[in-house]
């Protein structure tokens, strides 16, 4: 892979490193930031939502008020009279004050009129009938103290949620003691939500508690219980924020549920890609700038200097010099080289002039040089004993040495042995040729064999020398050993001739004693 590649690589790497740190960053800090203040917006609104359920709770007791603090209502709790419930308390007026039950209770709790109104049609309808049921003596309605500020609340009815409101009645002026209490209701349908909704501008949806319901609502039924306000991101774009209805005692019976756009995070959402996609871009163009810069100020000097290299080893002129400018590293290193090369140069011519040294050494005298590999293949085959011995060194080279010395079974012998690791000097006869030869065994950097290296010299002169002094020696202590026995024998005779003349010894005598003598000197030459 070349260097431009790698670096291409390696820096798109980074900007991508980067790009998804930034990414992740952006999805855990930014875009969680925006869910953030999107959940407190729907936290907002779920509680204007609760405030208007409060409102509107508010402006019922207030209706209640109206009428509980009114003297004709402080009669007819009592007398019941038929005039002011059909006047006062008509269909229409009822309706009008957007009210679906109204009811009169006495001090004791018990239920005197009720009076039940279908708001769109301002027709009466029946009471609900689980009303009573849901309005016993004790009821928190029927609690209110005469100068109470009454009690709002909500029943959960089959026919839907009620908000009602209960106010004592009394005088007009709050002087007499109550004589009960007066309860107005309105449901919570789908009028009142629309109405609700129109008034937030928000979508509201109402779900009874106790029965089955979506997963949604069933998780926020079940956090609510921990918690005023819930919110929670619904499929597609939509969060929600939900809050929980509770009855007269404190029993959670409904959930609303109020919708909106996710416009914060989707706003979120698109800046973040936005910034994305501007930051794809910056990376894309810090990395051909990069890459630009990098071809500019060391790639591009870098292949010169490689082309240069190269050349300079194809063409094997250590002479030659590379064109150096600049200051940097990249010239720096190009000024190395050309000191290399110039060493390597007066290397070259150093060694030359030695090889030619040893070569005429090694070609004018008797000795050889040879070395074989792992294969037993002649690797070197040098110096004037190779006449002598009839191997021609160009067509020895590459053959191996059981080809080249097939005449030479000694020699051949000699190199096996030096194979198998042992270094030794040896002296072979070779022909008419008698050579002093040592054996080095060659190995490896891991220690494994790698061949033989020899050197023999030519001691054939030097060997004949020996003998023929051995023989001349040899010739000499015989002579000696001759000149020994004949002064040996001139002495023994001067004395016995020296003896037999002081005792007068006869001619005859003498004679054969000479005779003996000259007998044994014969015998010595």
């Amino acid at each position: 892979m070349s260097l431009r590649i790698k670096t291409g690589i390696i820096t798109a790497v980074l900007v991508l490193g980067v790009f998804v740190v930034l990414y992740i960053l952006s999805q855990t800090v930014l875009l969680s930031s925006f869910e953030q203040l999107e959940a407190r917006e729907m936290r907002q609104n779920a509680e204007r939502l609760q405030t208007a359920i409060d409102d509107a709770l508010l402006v019922l007791s207030s209706n209640t008020q109206d009428y509980a603090r009114w003297d004709e209502s402080y009669r007819f709790i009592q007398d019941l009279n038929t005039e002011f419930s059909d006047v006062e308390l008509s269909d229409e007026i009822v309706a009008n004050l957007n009210i679906n039950l109204l009811l009169y209770a006495d001090a004791g709790g018990k239920v005197v009129f009720t009076k039940a109104v279908d708001i769109p049609n301002m027709v009466s309808v029946s009471p609900p009938a689980d009303l009573e049921a849901q309005l016993p003596a004790n009821s928190p309605l029927f609690q209110s103290e005469q100068n109470g500020a009454g009690v709002t609340g909500l029943l959960a009815l089959k026919d839907g949620i009620l908000l009602v409101a209960s106010r004592p009645v009394v005088d007009s002026l709050g002087t007499q003691p109550s004589r009960g209490f007066l309860v107005m209701g309105r449901f919570l349908d789908d009028d009142e939500l629309a109405s609700l909704s129109a008034g937030l501008r928000l979508p509201i949806t109402l779900r009874r508690t106790g029965t089955e319901l979506e997963p949604e609502f069933e998780a926020a039924s079940t956090a609510l219980n921990n918690t005023q306000i819930y919110t929670q991101p619904l499929g597609g774009n939509i969060i929600a924020g939900y809050i929980g209805l509770k009855d007269m005692n404190g029993q959670q019976v409904a959930l609303l549920r109020a919708e909106q756009v996710r416009e914060t995070y989707e706003q979120g959402t698109s800046t973040i890609s936005s910034f994305f996609v501007l930051l794809l871009i910056t990376g894309a163009l810090f990395v051909a700038i990069t890459l630009l810069t990098v071809e500019r100020f060391i790639l591009s000097p870098m292949s010169r200097l490689t082309r240069n290299v190269k050349r300079i080893a194809t063409s094997g002129d250590p002479a030659e010099r590379l064109t150096v400018t600049g200051g940097d590293e990249l010239a720096s290193l190009g000024r190395d080289i050309n000191t290399m090369l110039e060493q390597l140069n007066q290397s070259q011519i150093a060694l030359h002039e030695h090889d030619v040294r040893l070569r005429t050494v090694v070609t004018g005298s008797p000795i050889l040089l040879w070395a074989i590999d792992q294969q037993e293949r002649l690797t070197l085959a040098e110096g004037l004993a190779l006449g002598s011995l009839g191997i021609n060194p160009k067509t020895a080279a590459g053959k191996t040495a059981s080809e080249v010395l097939v005449n030479m079974p000694h020699f051949l012998e000699e190199i096996r042995r030096a194979a198998k690791g042992e270094e030794f000097s040896s002296t072979i006869p070779l022909g008419d040729r008698t050579f002093d030869m040592h054996f080095s065994p060659i190995t490896g950097d891991d220690g494994a064999f790698a061949g033989v290296f020899g050197v023999a010299t030519d001691v054939t002169d030097r060997v004949k020398a020996e003998q023929k002094l051995t023989t001349t020696y040899n010739d000499l202590a015989r002579q000696n050993q001759r000149l020994k026995r004949v002064s040996e024998l001139l002495q023994s005779t001067v004395s016995v001739m020296t003896e037999t003349v002081k005792r007068g010894a006869p001619k005859e005598e003498l004679l054969e004693y000479m005779t003996f003598v000259y007998g044994e000197m014969n015998e010595l030459n």
